[in-house]
């Protein structure tokens, strides 16, 4: 009890400052080549998003922290000094004088005096007072009981914590795969323009072979128009996948955080002049496994409980409210010093009890409210878990296929890289002709972006599925 009631004193004398806190000055310039777990260090140290839920988490802990202040007495020291100054306007006052006067007599007698009518005079008079002093005293008050009610505030204070810190790491989590999924797609538009440059070289290539052919008298002279069409249309692919990446690139710095003119230079999965290698397909996951671990371990799906829950105490709170409420209060005052009275202590045990006999309905209005954002809450949680299995399902199965489809599209350049030398070979040879080598290479181009989509897919798809599953934040696992 002493630890707790300091933690709380300490808490309380923190400065307000110190518990905030604010995005840091962005960098200017990225790693290169940037790493995707470099990239994620750096979007969990400059998202805004990240920020706000840490001062969300800063709020509620300052309610927690009001509520359990009602356990412990509060002690109050408290001088108060006064000048006071009374003025009496109009006072009045009464003189009489009564004058006496001698009277003539004969010589050789003693004068006798007349006494004649008294004279009242009334003055008018203000009259002020000034009284100055001061004192000190001291208030000790503590609530003895309060029929529950702080029970019910510190439980719904506490699960408020609880559903601020599940929404932070179901921040973080959110922001890791959006972080993902943009590096993955500069690495996929990267290669896609890896594929449309290869294109470009080969149809120059068939341009090149046609021209030579024509001067050679082998072939006519409009056969080369195809193969320079075909030259033009790879040439505006190779632009299209080169904006591509700008935008991907965009997009990636967007998700970090960070505001530089800088173009991303990613790490590449191989080397410059290769197509990405298949990814390892990993340890098998079923689906019922899948869900199990995703409603164990998603923040937002822990967040909403923890909400229901404290919605569940909010609706108590209100619903004590509805009947008898009983409250003891002890209080005790210490007269330090006092100029203007007595000094010495003052104690008191208040016992309070009220019933809402009639307050025009406002009472119930609470409860119902009360009851209205606890169903909603469920509804909620309930749609959150619906919302979850669809997630997890689908990252399952689209993560299976992309592989799939990966391996099937690996096939298919093996076999059409051969077949396009083989169309290559055979018009030099003046035995096939520019067509069969159109044809051979639009398969090959097309198997080439088939198998790296697919493989980019397949790691998105698995970023997908470990969010799904409440585990791609290695640092709160």
């Amino acid at each position: 009890m002493r630890r707790a009631l300091l933690g709380i004193l300490f808490a309380a004398l923190l400065p307000t400052a110190a518990l905030g806190q604010v995005v840091p000055p962005a960098p200017t310039a990225l790693p290169s080549p940037l790493t995707l777990q470099a990239a994620i260090t750096i979007a969990l140290r400059q998202q805004p998003q990240i920020y706000i839920t840490r001062t969300q988490i800063t709020q509620a802990s300052g309610q927690k922290l009001q509520a359990q202040s009602q356990y412990y007495p509060t002690l109050t020291p408290r001088y108060q000094f006064q000048s006071r100054r009374q003025t009496f306007l109009g006072l009045s006052a009464n003189t009489v004088n009564a004058p006496t006067t001698t009277s003539p007599v004969p010589t050789g007698t003693s004068p006798q005096p007349i006494v004649t009518q008294p004279i009242i005079t009334q003055t008018t008079t203000n009259q002020t007072a000034l009284v100055q002093g001061g004192g000190l005293s001291v208030s000790l008050n503590q609530n003895l009981f309060d029929g529950g009610a702080r029970e019910a505030a510190n439980s719904q204070a506490r699960r408020a914590v609880d559903a601020a810190d599940f929404g932070s790491l179901n921040t973080r989590q959110a922001t890791i795969l959006t972080v993902t999924q943009d590096y993955y797609q500069i690495l996929l538009a990267q290669d896609l323009v890896k594929v449309a440059q290869a294109q470009v070289v080969r149809y120059q290539q068939a341009v090149e072979l046609a021209q030579a052919q024509i001067a050679a008298g082998t072939l006519a002279a409009k056969n080369v128009y195809q193969a320079q069409s075909d030259l033009a249309n790879a040439q505006v692919t190779l632009l299209q996948n080169q904006n591509q990446r700008q935008l991907a690139s965009a997009a990636l710095k967007n998700a970090l955080g960070v505001a530089t003119n800088a173009p991303v230079d990613p790490a590449p999965l191989s080397a410059a002049d290769q197509l990405p290698s298949l990814p390892l397909p990993g340890p098998a996951l079923t689906l019922d496994a899948a869900l199990t671990a995703a409603y164990a371990y998603r923040p937002d799906l822990r967040q909403q409980q923890a909400i229901v829950e404290s919605q569940n105490a909010a609706l108590q709170l209100a619903k004590r409210q509805t009947g008898l409420t009983v409250r003891g209060d002890y209080a005790l005052t210490y007269q330090a010093t006092n100029d203007l009275g007595a000094r010495g202590t003052d104690s008191q045990i208040l016992l309070t009890g009220s019933y809402p006999l009639f307050d025009a309905g406002n009472v119930r209005g609470a409860v119902r409210i009360g009851e209205a954002q606890r169903d909603l809450a469920r509804n909620q949680l309930e749609q959150i878990r619906q919302q979850i299995r669809q997630d997890v399902e689908s990252a399952v199965g689209t993560r299976a296929t992309n592989l799939q489809e990966a391996q099937l599209a690996q096939a298919a350049i093996t076999a059409a890289q051969v077949n396009f030398d083989a169309a290559v070979a055979a018009r030099r040879e003046g035995i096939g002709t520019l067509l069969d080598i159109t044809i051979a290479q639009a398969t090959l181009t097309q198997a080439q972006n088939q198998y790296v989509t697919a493989i980019y897919n397949f790691y998105t798809a698995d970023a997908q599925l470990q969010r799904a599953l409440g585990q791609n934040d290695a640092g709160f696992r």
